[in-house]
């Protein structure tokens, strides 16, 4: 009897040891499941960013195409010339973090 006993009391500690594990990785996979989704609002943040960025940079070529033709001062033409640096620079940016972004999220499955 007391061979079964030892045998119940290994498989008992056993069955805990497994529990305990299952319970560890349930926790590490949520915790993953929660970082891919914080990592998709993200990207899905820098996709809208960057289509509002786009938007912009029409609308000024837009604009700049109209001013052209109605023989803008130089000074207006540099302003211009400056705001579509400027979104041009915050589009690259945007860029580069959604790329960083699809690189980590790809990565770190």
């Amino acid at each position: 009897m007391a061979y079964n006993a030892d045998i119940l009391e290994s498989i008992t500690k056993l069955s805990i040891e497994f529990n305990n594990k299952l319970d560890n990785l349930y926790f590490e996979l949520n915790s993953v499941k929660q970082s891919i989704s914080v990592l998709n609002n993200k990207l899905s943040d820098t996709a809208a960013s960057i289509d509002n960025t786009i938007n912009k940079i029409n609308n000024i070529i837009k604009d700049t195409d109209e001013f052209n033709k109605s023989n803008l001062s130089p000074q207006e033409l540099y302003m211009l010339s400056s705001d579509l640096k400027f979104l041009v620079h915050k589009m690259q940016e945007s860029e580069k973090y959604l790329f960083d972004l699809k690189y980590f999220n790809e990565h770190h499955k």
